[in-house]
C-alpha cells in the first residue's frame, strides 16, 4: 500500500514538473520543447497539459497543425480540468472547431452549445462569438435571435471586448436587433470605447 502511495506521489510530481516545464518553453517561444513536455505530461493524463497540447495543434505551434488531434486532447481537458476558466477555454476552442468544422463534422448548433456554456463559465471571448454567430443568421433556431444578439454583444463588452462595444453603438444608432433607437445607450459606449483604449494604453 505504501508503495502503491509512493508511486501515484511520483506520478502527480512527474505530471506537474513536465507541465511547468512545458510552460516555461511556451513562454520563450520554444513551441516544440513545449509540445514534447505538454505530451509527456499528457500521456499521464494531466488535465491542464492536455489542454495546452490541444491548442498548440489547433494552431499548428511546435507541431504539425492537426485539428483532429486538437479536438481529441481539448475534449479530454474539457471533461477533466477541474478551473474554471480552463473548462471555458476548452469549450471555446471546441465552440470554434464545431462552428467552422475544424476536423469535424461543421453544426452551429453543437458550436452555439459550448460556446454559450464557455460564456455562462466567463469567457469573453466565446460571448463575443455567439453575438456574431446570431448577427450572422448561425443561429435561426433560436426565436430571439436578434436580442440575443444583442445580449451576448452586451456581455462581451462589458468584459472589455471593444468588438463588441463597437457593434454595440451601432445597434443602439440605428435601432438594430428589434430595440429602439437609444443615443444615451450609444454615447455611453462611445465612451467605454475610450475609456478601455486608455486603459490599454496605461493613461487611465
Amino acid at each position: 500500500m505504501a508503495e502503491e502511495l509512493k508511486g501515484a506521489i511520483k506520478r502527480k510530481n512527474q505530471k506537474a514538473e513536465e507541465y511547468q516545464n512545458g510552460k516555461q518553453a511556451e513562454n520563450v517561444g520554444d513551441y516544440g520543447k513545449a509540445a514534447a513536455h505538454y505530451k509527456k505530461a499528457a500521456d499521464l493524463k494531466y488535465a491542464a497539459a492536455e489542454l495546452a497540447l490541444g491548442k498548440l495543434y489547433y494552431f499548428g505551434q511546435g507541431v504539425s497543425q492537426d485539428y483532429e488531434a486538437a479536438y481529441l486532447y481539448l475534449q479530454r481537458a474539457r471533461e477533466k480540468v477541474r478551473s474554471k476558466a480552463k473548462t471555458a477555454e476548452a469549450l471555446y476552442y471546441l465552440g470554434q472547431m464545431f462552428r467552422n468544422g475544424l476536423g469535424i463534422e461543421k453544426s452551429s448548433m453543437r458550436a452555439y452549445n459550448r460556446l454559450k456554456l464557455s460564456a455562462q463559465l466567463g469567457n469573453s471571448d466565446a460571448m463575443h462569438m455567439l453575438g456574431e454567430m446570431f448577427e450572422n443568421g448561425e443561429c435561426a433556431w433560436n426565436k430571439s435571435r436578434r436580442l440575443r444578439e444583442e445580449y451576448w454583444y452586451r456581455e462581451a463588452a462589458y468584459a472589455g471586448i471593444a468588438q463588441a462595444m463597437q457593434r454595440l453603438i451601432k445597434i443602439y444608432e440605428n435601432g438594430e436587433c428589434g430595440i429602439l433607437q437609444d443615443e444615451e445607450k450609444a454615447a455611453y459606449w462611445r465612451e467605454q470605447v475610450e475609456y478601455w483604449k486608455r486603459k490599454r494604453e496605461g493613461l487611465s
